[in-house]
């Protein structure tokens, strides 16, 4: 005897499927975290669905796909902000006339060779650009601020 689906179960195989399709695009993110952030954007928005606009299946994959993509651009600007934090604190350690100790100095260099070497060529270029340059500049806390001045930075050096 075949068993009848529930609604509940449908529903469910689309938020699971909308998520796969992002762990698998993405490596290193957790299903299970997704998965769960994907059904509470479910819940919440259950109450505003109108079967007069569109299938069920539809409204599903739109509010699961939107939380999703909001949710990794908070987590790539965090990412980014906490990346340009190290840079910016490497940049003050290594140019400190003199470090408490050599252990310090050394670990620093380390870590500065580890973010630059998990750095694209582009990004690389910018880095050096920007840290070789004296007079710029850069406010963390002001990331659109800094993007502009980057941006005229290389335009000046003719980057396209």
């Amino acid at each position: 005897m075949e068993r009848t689906r529930r609604p509940l179960e449908e529903e469910l195989d689309i938020i699971r499927k909308v998520v796969w399709s992002y762990v698998n695009s993405c490596p290193g993110l957790e299903f299970d975290d997704l998965f769960a952030e994907a059904y509470l954007a479910y819940l919440e928005a259950l109450p505003r669905y109108d079967s007069t606009k569109g299938k069920i299946s539809t409204f599903i994959y739109h509010v699961v796909r939107n939380r999703l993509n909001n949710m990794f651009k908070m987590e790539k600007r965090k990412r980014t902000n906490e990346y340009l934090e190290d840079i910016s604190e490497m940049k003050n350690l290594l140019h400190q006339e003199r470090f408490p100790n050599p252990e310090q100095y050394l670990l620093a260099k380390e870590h500065e060779e580890e973010l630059f070497a998990a750095m694209s060529t582009e990004a690389f270029a910018i880095c050096k650009l920007i840290m070789e340059e004296s007079d710029i500049f850069l406010s963390i806390d002001k990331p659109r601020q800094c993007r502009g001045i980057i941006y005229r930075e290389l335009r000046k050096r003719n980057w396209s």
